[in-house]
């Protein structure tokens, strides 16, 4: 039987704004908890097109992950079934991924850009970077 990951992760809504001036992304209602809920912020860019990154799953770290040039696929994993989703500059949403699920980003431009609001501050014990590894601390099945 093949599990869906869909409460592993969840979409929220983004607005992206084109005008002659440039490109506006907004994220809106946003509640003061969501701001504390959140110790770091960093971007993503300059990937090279069909090159991975992520390749790793957070034991306790939560994130939300915005699209703001280019666009990406986004490869999820929860230990039992996986989901991939398609991330560009134009989506009307960004993905929160919950702990415990492993990510993969592929690039699918030049210039895509990334922007992560990770829960905790960086903790490379929090980290697991072998699949297999992941598979076993879920105790799931490779799919």
């Amino acid at each position: 039987m093949r599990y869906s990951v869909v409460q592993s992760y969840f979409k929220f809504p983004v607005k992206s704004i084109s005008t002659l001036v440039g490109g506006l992304t907004v994220i809106e209602n946003i509640l003061p908890q969501d701001l504390e809920d959140f110790k770091r912020i960093y971007i993503l860019h300059n990937f090279l097109v069909d090159t991975e990154r992520g390749n790793h799953a957070h034991k306790r770290l939560a994130q939300k992950i915005v699209c703001v040039s280019g666009s990406c696929e986004l490869f999820l994993h929860d230990g039992f079934g996986s989901d991939t989703i398609e991330l560009s500059s134009t989506s009307e949403f960004g993905i929160h991924i919950n702990p415990g699920v492993w990510r993969t980003i592929t690039s699918s431009t030049t210039d895509s850009t990334l922007i992560v609001f990770a829960s905790h501050n960086y903790n490379a014990d929090d980290y697991i970077h072998s699949f297999d590894e992941f598979i076993e601390w879920k105790g799931g099945l490779k799919i």
